[in-house]
């Protein structure tokens, strides 16, 4: 009977434990995108998010954000008050991504950091619409992009 009181003891603080730490996982997520180099001042940072697997729309998405974004934005892309980030949400580190942005599907995910801290963020969730229509989307990820900015 002693032995058995003993296993229920630790069973109870081994279950105890693992629903503390699970809870400690989940509320400890924040988006991890590497804040800590900007100390000061304000950066948005456009990500595309994808996954390993991608079909032949996926690609042309990260190719037309990529054209908007470097033809669009050369000079902020060169001063560092804009980056442009393609992150695999598939790998382990980025796998957060998913829900810190609620993202579904591939996306473009605009983050402002200010003074080493994410202020806000804009999932552009229309560009599944647009895809079709280079010169559409492209002016779509620009003017969202600038608008962002302005609000910045």
């Amino acid at each position: 009977m002693k032995q058995k009181n003993i296993l229920t003891i630790f069973l109870l603080v081994f279950v105890a434990l693992s629903i503390g730490y699970l809870i400690f996982q989940e509320t400890d997520k924040q988006p991890n995108i590497k804040t800590e180099e900007i100390t000061s001042g304000t950066k948005i940072v456009a990500f595309y998010f994808h996954r390993t697997k991608r079909c032949p729309t996926c690609l042309k998405i990260e190719k037309y954000a990529d054209e908007a974004i470097k033809t669009g934005f050369a000079d902020e892309l060169k001063s560092d008050l804009l980056e442009w980030r393609n992150v695999n949400i598939d790998d382990k580190e980025n796998e957060h991504f998913e829900d810190d942005y609620q993202l579904y599907a591939q996306s473009v995910v605009l983050v402002e950091i200010k003074d080493g801290k994410q202020e806000k963020w804009k999932n552009l969730e229309q560009i599944w619409d647009l895809v079709g229509n280079k010169e559409a989307f492209i002016n779509f990820i620009q003017k969202e992009i600038k608008l962002f900015m302005e609000k910045s």
